[in-house]
């Protein structure tokens, strides 16, 4: 997918807002290199009944962020967020807290407790 057709299918998706984080999960390469699969379940019409499963996952990752504190509920609430990264390659941000600060790299870094930055991403739906 294309740029543009992965933020289309973002915003499809209402950036899968109501939709559950079924995992997020990194894979250690033997040559110093990450990648991060997140599982989002849910469903376009009713946030009540996950039918639907989309796996983003984000290769040679240079940067992470993955605070979930106890007790944290899976649903995305303010949404999944997808962008160019200001050094280089995406960004996946879930659930930052921007109060109409503009969304740059300094401002998740400093606002979301869930990104990730890397060199490509793939989409599976």
């Amino acid at each position: 997918m294309t740029f543009g057709e992965i933020e289309s299918f973002f915003e499809t998706n209402d950036n899968f807002r109501g939709w559950r984080i079924g995992s997020f999960g990194y894979e250690l390469l033997d040559y110093g290199k990450q990648n991060i699969k997140i599982e989002l379940y849910g469903s376009g019409s009713s946030v009540s009944n996950f039918k639907r499963k989309v796996e983003i996952r984000l290769f040679d990752v240079t940067e992470v962020r993955s605070d979930f504190l106890p007790g944290q509920g899976s649903v995305v609430l303010s949404g999944v967020r997808f962008s160019l990264s200001e050094i280089g390659g995406y960004c996946i941000e879930i659930d930052g807290n921007f109060d109409g600060v503009p969304i740059t790299l300094d401002s998740i870094r400093r606002r979301s407790d869930c990104y990730a930055i890397g060199k490509a991403v793939d989409i599976k739906h």
